[in-house]
């Protein structure tokens, strides 16, 4: 299905960051880059976690690094942010990376590092983690979680390498939305009321029985 984005939701999703939030977010990425030259490897504790990505992406924005970096995305989100626009960033899932017989970069970014440990997901990207070039800096992205300090051990212990953890708290901003059959994404409010779009879509005969709850997400 092709997903049609109404140009509010595209105009919440460009929208900056304050400048405190934006300062913050500088200082993540300049300690991330300066033990990273220390050859130390960092994993990065997000809240919220919807910054995963673009944080690593600054990353290896910033970093300037000459070799070609890759950028692990283990959900196939093979898109880059137009903010970020890299030519020396390989962007792989979970099973390339696997697969690639060379696995020596300048950088390696993981994305959805919470996914460790998991009994159904975690097992491909521990792979990954495992095989890694161990003379590679690693930058690890996850949500926060209570269990840090053992994954702190873990990627020490399996790339023989320290591991320090760098935390970045911003606001957490909730904008419900809407998913139509058809693939249109909608803001669920306009003016404090129900959009009228999607007002028309629920009264159409097809979708009377859809349930309003259950197409909600919050854009974070």
């Amino acid at each position: 299905m092709k997903i049609s984005i109404d140009s509010k939701i595209t105009r919440i999703l460009q929208k900056p960051l304050k400048k405190s939030e934006q300062t913050q977010f500088s200082h993540c990425i300049d300690d991330v880059l300066r033990y990273i030259s220390k050859n130390i490897d960092c994993l990065l504790d997000i809240s919220p976690s919807c910054l995963k990505t673009q944080l690593l992406l600054a990353i290896a924005d910033k970093s300037q690094c000459q070799k070609e970096m890759r950028l692990i995305l283990p959900d196939h989100r093979f898109w880059l942010c137009s903010e970020y626009p890299l030519e020396n960033i390989r962007i792989q899932s979970v099973d390339d990376y696997i697969n690639d017989t060379n696995k020596v970069c300048g950088i390696l970014l993981v994305d959805a590092g919470e996914r460790i440990g998991d009994p159904q997901q975690g097992e491909r990207l521990e792979t990954v983690l495992m095989e890694s070039d161990t003379e590679t800096p690693l930058v690890l992205a996850m949500n926060s979680r209570s269990n840090m300090k053992s994954v702190i051990r873990w990627l020490s212990l399996i790339r023989n390498r320290k591991t320090q953890i760098v935390k970045i708290r911003l606001p957490i901003k909730l904008v419900p939305t809407f998913f139509t059959h058809t693939g249109e994404w909608l803001p669920l409010l306009d003016k404090k009321k129900l959009n009228r779009k999607i007002k028309d879509h629920l009264k159409t005969e097809k979708n009377k029985s859809i349930s309003l709850r259950k197409n909600c997400i919050e854009l974070h």
